[in-house]
């Protein structure tokens, strides 16, 4: 497969007869030519070749579209700029051939072709050219489940890339009544990634309709997007926090659960302006009794413990009753809470903190037992001989390792993929879809720093011997002989016989054309003028006639006279 020698004579042939292939040898071509195309091309992108920069001017991916003007001048000296960014970087004419013939096969049926067209054109094609493979996988979306988990795997990794390819079509990812989990799952992920400030309204309402979903694992997946999205726009993350807060108040213990878990990320942003908000979820430490949501309350307290000085140590005394009926995670962080409420407020939780540690000493889960036997190594030490001074130094030094340990600030939660090991896989390889590197998977090559030699895809040249011009002259009298007639011949024949002869016979020839030059044609008038005297002629004939007729009927006369005398 490292043998991009032999494709050299042959690439731009390939090129021009991609599209007659069927689809199996356009899938397979299109994998070649991808990695041909990085080794012997240079990068189409921006500032050390990264992939994900995206234009600051598409961030809606010109969904947003309230600010522009029709036909402005604006416009156009934007067009004018980028086309003059655009031929700052000249691209290798056979990187843009390659280019236009992948970008045929995005009108083909097959999903394959199209998920190897746009793996092509976003590993070696600009940016502003990837775009055009967004339509085509949207239109695959109504195909047959397997395949749409394909597109959609695609999508998923481009969105999280580039969103602004689908921002425009976020509509086409919204979730059926029939569509199964796997494909539940990364339509959430797609809208996930393609919320922002023109598109986060109808995400939301949508999000919220999933929450009445039936099956209450997709309930779970819905609110955790909701989570998603208020984290990437904050500006939506107080109205995110109130509708999950309906959630606390009406929805199941599923539902309940997961939106505390929500919840309490959305409380690190900004903690200060929700107090109201964290006393209220302290109230519904004493209802809910899912463990995870009792894990989220407590975590809550323990962390926000200097905004409700007087709603902490009364709910630590709550939960050190019920500590051996929680569950182990509830435990955990009972635990941890104790120690924040010693190290902060000793005077009001001595007491709570020393009863807490003596159950978890003897609780029967060895994780308890390993943390709380860590936590009285640290605090509870057998007095030694030494002076006090080194003991008060041993006891500053101690409290200070602890408020590193538990009272440190906590980051800033990060909005997670699901599906974040996708991204450094090469888009539409199986690795790719099954989220890990398999046998004999091999990423795509970086990009040369230098241009390789572009002329090593120029065709050989043809050495032409020195007689040639006679032969190409006897090949050409040859071919006017093949398509010439045997009429022409004897034409020939016979105009260089009469050649011959003329030389001969000119003075005969001289007087017959002399003959034939005084012989005229008859004109018009000549002919009128022979009509006229066939008329005169015809005229007088017949004058002739008449006057003949009399003169015999005269002479006839008096012999009749006679004939009748005698009679």
């Amino acid at each position: 497969p490292d043998r991009y020698d032999l494709l050299h004579k042959y690439f731009r042939k390939i090129c021009h007869l991609l599209a007659d292939f069927d689809y199996f040898g356009q899938t397979v071509t299109l994998q070649v030519l991808t990695q041909y195309a990085r080794t012997q091309f240079l990068t189409p992108f921006k500032k050390k070749g990264s992939e994900d920069d995206e234009d600051e001017d598409e961030e809606d991916g010109g969904f947003n579209v309230k600010n522009s003007k029709f036909y402005s001048d604006e416009d156009e000296d934007e067009d004018e700029g980028e086309e003059e960014k655009k031929k700052d970087k000249p691209m290798d004419p056979d990187h843009r051939l390659l280019i236009r013939s992948a970008t045929v096969l995005l009108n083909s049926a097959d999903a394959s072709v199209i998920c190897g067209v746009t793996s092509l054109m976003c590993a070696i094609a600009p940016l502003h050219e990837a775009r055009q493979c967004a339509p085509s996988l949207a239109r695959h979306m109504g195909n047959y489940r397997e395949m749409q988990y394909v597109v959609l795997a695609n999508v998923s990794t481009l969105a999280a890339k580039r969103p602004a390819m689908f921002r425009q079509y976020f509509k086409m990812f919204f979730i059926y009544f029939d569509d199964p989990q796997f494909i539940r799952e990364l339509k959430l992920d797609v809208l996930a990634n393609l919320s922002s400030d023109s598109t986060i309204g109808p995400i939301l309402v949508e999000l919220f309709t999933y929450v009445h979903h039936h099956d209450p694992q997709f309930v779970n997946q819905a609110i955790r997007t909701i989570g998603r999205c208020a984290l990437t726009i904050p500006d939506v993350a107080e109205k995110c926090l109130h509708m999950l807060l309906r959630l606390v108040s009406t929805g199941s213990q599923t539902v309940v659960a997961q939106s505390i878990s929500v919840i309490r990320q959305l409380l690190q942003r900004n903690p200060k302006q929700h107090i109201s908000i964290i006393k209220r979820m302290a109230k519904l430490l004493f209802k809910v009794k899912i463990p995870m949501a009792r894990t989220a309350l407590v975590w809550i307290i323990g962390e926000y413990r200097e905004m409700i000085p007087k709603v902490a140590p009364d709910a630590l005394r709550q939960l050190a009753k019920s500590f051996k009926e929680e569950a182990v995670e509830v435990k955990v962080q009972i635990l941890n809470l104790a120690v924040k409420l010693y190290l902060t407020n000793p005077s009001q939780t001595k007491l709570l903190f020393k009863y807490v540690m003596d159950l978890s000493k003897n609780d029967i889960n060895f994780d308890v037992r390993d943390r709380a036997r860590m936590v009285r190594s640290l605090f509870f030490t057998k007095k030694s001989g030494s002076g006090d001074a080194k003991a008060d130094e041993w006891k500053a030094k101690t409290k200070t390792t602890m408020k590193r340990c538990f009272l440190w600030a906590k980051p800033m939660p990060e909005k997670e993929s699901p599906f974040k090991a996708r991204e450094p896989l090469t888009l539409g390889s199986l690795s790719h879809l099954v989220q890990h590197s398999v046998s004999g998977y091999e990423p795509l090559p970086e990009f040369p720093e230098v241009a390789p030699d572009p002329s090593v895809r120029e065709p050989p040249r043809s050495i032409t011997p020195k007689n040639s011009k006679k032969r190409d002259k006897t090949k050409v009298k040859s071919i006017d002989k093949f398509y010439s007639s045997d009429s022409d011949d004897s034409d020939s024949d016979e105009d260089s016989s009469d050649d011959s002869d003329s030389s001969t016979d000119s003075d005969d020839s001289d007087e017959e054309e002399g003959a034939k030059k005084t012989k005229k044609r008859p004109t018009k008038k000549d002919d009128e003028d022979d009509d006229d005297e066939d008329e005169d002629s015809s005229g007088t004939d017949s004058s002739s006639d008449d006057s003949d007729d009399s003169d015999s009927e005269e002479e006839n006369a008096p012999k009749k006279e006679k004939a009748v005398s005698k009679k």
